[in-house]
């Protein structure tokens, strides 16, 4: 490796400003090989530190004179080896290690060997320590044309819908697999017409891999107080004929998997089996992750997103991920400074955090910057003390003890992207001196720097100080994990925005500003997260149906049953539904979508699904002069997914590629308006429509050039009609009623 490439390996200093508490100094904390932690490991090692000090301090006022610290709790790291390095090097050395993909691994140890693991010359970065995950909380399968695409044909009036001969396209012979909480995996949405369930894989709470159908049958629920999961999963291949009524997921017979959300590096080495068995099975894999956090550098740096990518890319993986609900909270401040005198202030929400702080800022080029914690009187907005924390880039060691700030606040630095510098922010239980007392942040930096600066959705910025709000904005409240280079970040639409529920009450989308924008049907959901990533690229990439949506009640959940929109019964057992909105509603719902295309060409790569999703979506007013945030960026980002319009495209390339599609998958027929009909033909260059009435009889009949063709039958007389479609090699028959 060369002099630059060792001098561009990540660099991390770690430093915790440690104010009294209880009369306690907590010291500076430094590891060996340090340089390899990412910042949210060194966090989770100065709060370990932490607690031993406290031990320390308790045990001594219970007249101990000594307490060993903690240093044989085993914890699962995510490792990165410099390329080309096999994690056997690793093994080799005595260490439990797992691998995942190429050059990466979990290796399971006690905190006392993590300082021998960071001296290994071949490891170049570390990352472990729980990452806070949050669950991203119906007329949309009309509004893509998903339900064009099981049925092949669609009234405006669903009484007038006509089952046919048609050979749906379902997501058959497609795995999604989901990393959720709250599932039930035996509901009826997903059992198959012999009553078993459609879910193949089960990882359970301890990492158990169930795949047996009679372990799968008695599985009830791993969370008795979610349903989360249960109505993700309905909404991308959910099933259901009951015994009154009728709801479909986006890839109905699509195969499941599942496993909880831990927020641990373990998720990946699920991602990795999942992948391992679909390739052994020849399926192609669709994931959805319905959940996200905000405490990031959102520019795909981070250990676990690297990790990622990689899987993704090994595995070719369809990966949808939410966006997040929080484009209308004040979590994201940016700036870019034109003078060297500037500041950039914020103000932190204790109140609403709780006393907590998580923040995480990230530079844009190399010029060093300066930021001070600073603690001002809200009712002037008076500084009352400032202290220095990072210098020229470099954190400071400090210790205090002034009775302005009680408690303990943690800052690590480390290295993102092209070398630039990232800084996390982390205080549990922060206590100032005085009630009018308010702490947040002065940053100081050099004309042209950039800075962006994300809080995470607990722990926002208060609006309420004129001086400390400038540059307060929507873009940015991405997810982290939306950031990765290789996913689908999905946003949500609104396609029913009120809707009776099973207790009489109406739910009904309401702007949590109690403004007017972004809850009419069509718009942009207004929480719907947006951003735009350091390289340019506008997140989200597409936007999905996410308010409100019907799908699947975990019957074991004992919460959020003021959800429940009705129930019915189905092979002796009732079962009930719910409506939930967000763009853990919208994830899955793309994530079904990719089943549908995968099924029509399953040698799509996951970078096509991406591209065809964003080239055939529907940009609409809505997605541009409509859109509230339009000042700000792409809240749409690409517009609005449309199933209908992919397939078609992916039905044409087909044809175009000599890729054999059969007759019966060939063809779409829709009504597009009353008693006007659409036909299209995969490959056909042109068509002939021509009607036959019951005796026979041809009534109408027309060409037209092209893959698609229009017939008009406003003139006929009403009844039961034959519609014959036909290009130069293929026809399809089907039974339409004019009214």
């Amino acid at each position: 490796m060369t002099e630059k490439n060792l001098a561009k390996r990540l660099c991390i200093t770690i430093f915790a400003m440690s104010f009294a508490m209880n009369g306690m100094a907590f010291d500076n904390f430094k590891v060996v090989g340090t340089q390899k932690f990412d910042a949210q490991s060194i966090l989770e090692i100065q709060r370990m530190k932490q607690a031993n000090l406290q031990n320390a301090t308790l045990a001594k006022s219970y007249g101990e004179s000594h307490v060993n610290p903690n240093t044989t709790q085993r914890i699962h790291a995510l490792v990165k080896l410099h390329d080309g390095l096999e994690p056997s090097i690793l093994s080799d050395r005595g260490f439990n290690t797992k691998p995942l993909c190429n050059n990466f691994c979990i290796v399971n140890l006690t905190t006392d060997s993590l300082e021998i693991l960071a001296e290994i010359e071949d490891v170049e970065r570390i990352s472990f320590g729980e990452n806070k995950m949050k669950l991203m909380l119906t007329r949309a399968n009309a509004s893509t044309g998903v339900d064009l695409i099981h049925k092949g044909y669609i009234s405006p009036n669903a009484q007038d819908r006509i089952e046919n001969s048609f050979l749906p396209y379902t997501g058959k012979g497609v795995m999604i697999g989901l990393l959720d909480d709250g599932f039930d995996p035996n509901h009826a949405m997903f059992l198959d017409e012999n009553g078993v369930s459609r879910f193949k894989v089960i990882e359970n709470k301890k990492n158990q891999f169930i795949t047996d159908s009679d372990e799968m049958s008695s599985f009830t629920t791993d969370n008795k107080y979610s349903g989360h999961a249960t109505h993700v999963s309905g909404i991308a291949a959910g099933n259901f004929n009951g015994d009154s009524f009728q709801i479909h997921g986006v890839a109905p017979n699509a195969d499941l998997a599942i496993e909880p959300v831990i927020a641990k590096v373990e998720e990946l080495n699920y991602l990795v089996q999942l992948g391992e068995y679909c390739k052994g099975h020849n399926q192609r894999l669709v994931i959805n992750l319905s959940y996200g956090n905000f405490f990031g550098p959102h520019d795909g740096s981070s250990l676990f997103l690297q990790a990622l990518d990689e899987i993704i890319n090994k595995y070719d993986i369809v990966a949808c991920v939410s966006a997040g609900n929080y484009a209308d909270q004040p979590i994201v401040q940016k700036h870019v400074f034109e003078s060297d005198k500037e500041e950039m202030r914020a103000i932190y929400d204790l109140y609403l955090s709780g006393n907590k702080i998580l923040n995480y800022i990230a530079t844009d080029n190399a010029s060093p910057i300066d930021i001070q914690i600073a603690v001002i009187n809200y009712t002037n907005e008076e500084i009352i003390k400032t202290y220095d924390v990072v210098k020229q880039d470099e954190v400071l060691s400090l210790e205090w003890n002034d009775g302005i700030i009680n408690g303990s606040i943690n800052i690590a630095k480390e290295e993102i992207h092209d070398g630039m510098s990232g800084f996390a922010i982390k205080a549990d239980n922060l206590q100032l001196g005085s009630s009018d007392y308010r702490v947040g942040y002065i940053i100081k930096a050099q004309k042209g720097q950039k800075i962006s600066s994300y809080t995470d959705s607990e722990c926002p910025f208060s609006k309420g100080f004129k001086n400390w709000k400038i540059g307060l904005t929507s873009n940015g409240t991405i997810t982290e994990q939306s950031c990765a280079k290789e996913v689908i970040a999905v946003g949500a639409y609104n396609t029913t925005v009120s809707l009776q529920l099973a207790n009489n009450s109406t739910k009904t989308l309401t702007n949590s500003n109690y403004n007017k924008w972004g809850i009419k049907e069509g718009e942009i959901t207004y929480y719907s997260s947006f951003g735009t990533r350091y390289d340019g690229q506008e997140l989200p990439h597409i936007c999905a149906p996410g308010a409100y949506l019907e799908s699947s009640f975990n019957r074991y959940n004992r919460l959020d049953k003021r959800s429940i929109t009705r129930s019915d019964s189905f092979q002796g057992n009732v079962y009930s539904f719910c409506a939930m909105g967000g763009t853990s509603m919208s994830s899955p719902y793309m994530a079904g979508i990719a089943a549908l295309w995968l099924e029509a060409n399953p040698a799509l790569t996951h970078q096509q699904i991406r591209e065809i999703t964003m080239q055939t979506a529907n940009n609409d007013i809505a997605c541009n002069e409509g859109n509230y945030f339009k000042s700000e960026g792409r809240q749409a980002g690409a517009g609005k997914v449309d199933a209908y319009a992919g397939l078609m495209y992916i039905l044409n390339e087909n044809e175009a590629t000599l890729i054999n599609t059969p007759t019966e998958k060939s063809f779409i027929i829709r009504c597009v308006s009353t008693n006007n009909y659409e036909a299209f033909c995969a490959g056909a260059t042109s068509l002939t429509g021509t009607l036959y009435n019951i005796e026979g009889k041809k009534v109408l009949s027309c060409s037209q050039s092209g893959n698609t063709i229009h017939m008009n039958a406003c003139s006929l007389p009403k009844g039961m009609y034959v519609l014959n479609v036909s290009s130069h090699n293929k026809t399809k028959q089907m039974k339409i009623i004019i009214k």
